[in-house]
């Protein structure tokens, strides 16, 4: 749907290392936000919108909280996705710590599903003092490689 599900298998999941170099990786790779993102809605929000965040959830196994009113929302979030028509509030979530996305959602899968993830640069170095292989061996969650 939307090429969510494209981008997910070819990228998203994926730990990708694109430099080529043999005695260092740098990997790009997606994460979960640690808490829920908050997906704050109203009678402008579209079905189709609410939708395609419900299919982007269950394809990346982001965590989300449909809410009409932010102040309703108890449990502590990461972010706020704001898809109503009134004004976010961006410097009272800022104050905390927390971003507000208030941009529209994305018409193309490969640019939408990306928002709901923390994108994370891994480097691994396989050589100290120009010597191959002499660094640390660094284990590094969900990369195989």
């Amino acid at each position: 749907m939307y090429g969510v599900n494209t981008w997910w298998a070819k990228v998203g999941s994926q730990a990708i290392d694109r430099s080529g170099l043999v005695v260092e990786k740098n990997f790009q790779r997606y994460r979960h936000y640690l808490a829920p993102i908050v997906v704050v809605v109203d009678e402008s929000t579209t079905q189709a919108e609410k939708s395609l965040i419900h299919h982007i959830s269950e394809t990346l196994g982001a965590k989300v909280i449909f809410t009409t009113d932010l102040a309703d929302v108890k449990e502590s979030y990461s972010r706020v996705r704001w898809l109503a028509s009134s004004k976010p509030p961006i410097y009272s979530e800022m104050q905390k710590g927390i971003s507000v996305d208030h941009r529209p959602i994305a018409q193309r899968g490969d640019i939408e599903a990306p928002r709901w993830l923390i994108e994370q640069s891994v480097a691994i170095t396989y050589h100290r003092y120009g010597n191959p292989n002499g660094g640390p061996k660094p284990i590094c969650e969900g990369l195989s490689k």
